[in-house]
């Protein structure tokens, strides 16, 4: 990523405010975003306001369409981040996701954190997820389809990172870095 500093990265996120923009970032796979927010949010540009409001977004990863709400958190609550701004990192961005399953509602699938490091070299970013670990039901937790989620644990887990979701994963950021 040529050129591109974590002031431009983080002034991308304050100013993504509907689909069409969403879209930029990837033309072909993200089909739909927006802030679920009240109006004092939706009066502000700035990152630090975006902490804890929920971005809802339909994707596709690995062609697969996915309904997903991405709660935004400070990645350095409780974590001493300034070690990472002394090599070379402009910005961190993190959140969890909930899926939207169509059996039991909203699912916890993970959490992810973006840096960007910036050095002579030029710009890049790194993206790391945590995905299956800890994965329950947010709505209906005494349905049926919940009850067979919580004790297959494994067997969800296992079908979220398949080596195909993976890799889906990684062509998906890859793409969204060029």
């Amino acid at each position: 990523m040529s050129g591109i500093t974590g002031d431009m990265l983080r002034r991308w996120f304050e100013t993504v405010n509907c689909s069409d923009m969403y879209r930029w970032w990837h033309p072909r796979d993200h089909e739909y975003g927006v802030w679920l927010t009240d109006a004092d949010y939706e009066a502000s540009t700035s990152l630090v306001a975006r902490q804890g409001k929920i971005h809802r977004v339909k994707e596709r990863i690995g062609g697969k369409m996915n309904k997903l709400d991405i709660f935004f958190h400070d990645p350095c609550v409780g974590k001493d981040c300034e070690v990472l701004k002394t090599q070379g990192v402009e910005l961190i961005l993190s959140g969890k996701v909930h899926a939207h399953l169509t059996l039991t509602g909203r699912v916890y699938a993970g959490f992810f954190i973006h840096t960007l490091r910036v050095d002579d070299t030029g710009s890049t970013l790194h993206s790391r997820f945590t995905m299956g670990k800890g994965v329950h039901c947010l709505d209906n937790p005494n349905s049926w389809s919940c009850f067979f989620l919580d004790t297959f644990q494994w067997f969800v887990k296992k079908a979220m990172l398949s080596e195909k979701n993976a890799g889906a994963m990684f062509t998906h950021c890859k793409e969204e870095m060029f």
